[in-house]
């Protein structure tokens, strides 16, 4: 048993070299399966964004009131419901990679040849299947590009929820940065 879980968790310098999935970062979300779940999920945060709205008016005029208290109490009750509703639905985890650049060269290419066009558009879901074909997961599983176009129809508006996970992870790689001291010269 032990040397189950050793081997496991052993680092494979092969694998981290050649840019295995596993030592890539990640970023993940969680989407609601339910369309009625989503439409009480945007109700509250609408909600949310109001009061949060009128919380940073009261704030930049300097009140500290008895509606500031009463805000801060209905944006607690507002919190909480967005907790039940999440805890409470079907929900699905969608898990993202960015794209290396042989892999984004790859995918515009093959884009271009199918669609015709000069110029990626990258608002084109046909392009973002093909994107998340290659770099993410939806509950652990690979989708072909057929499957995501189909998801985001499935998913509708929640479906940008995978385009900012998306974003989050290019920002979160475009941070890092390599000592100096690693630097080529």
């Amino acid at each position: 048993m032990a040397n189950k879980s050793t081997t496991e968790n052993a680092f494979n310098l092969s694998e981290w070299l050649s840019g295995a999935d596993q030592y890539k970062l990640h970023r993940e979300t969680v989407l609601l399966l339910n369309p009625d779940d989503v439409a009480d999920l945007a109700e509250v945060e609408e909600q949310i964004e109001k009061l949060e709205a009128l919380r940073a008016e009261g704030e930049s005029d300097d009140m500290e009131t008895v509606a500031s208290e009463s805000l801060d109490t209905e944006l607690a009750e507002l919190y909480e419901q967005v907790e039940e509703i999440t805890a409470n639905a079907k929900t699905a985890t969608f898990r993202t990679r960015v794209l290396n650049d042989a892999e984004l060269k790859e995918i515009n290419k093959d884009w271009k040849k199918d669609t015709g066009k000069d110029e990626v558009d990258t608002e084109d879901l046909t392009w973002w299947a093909r994107v998340f074909q290659l770099t993410a997961t939806l509950e652990g599983q690979s989708l072909a590009a057929s499957q995501w176009l189909k998801l985001a129809d499935t998913l509708g508006g929640q479906f940008v929820k995978c385009l900012s996970t998306y974003g989050e992870a290019r920002a979160a790689e475009a941070t890092l940065e390599v000592s100096p001291r690693f630097r080529r010269r």
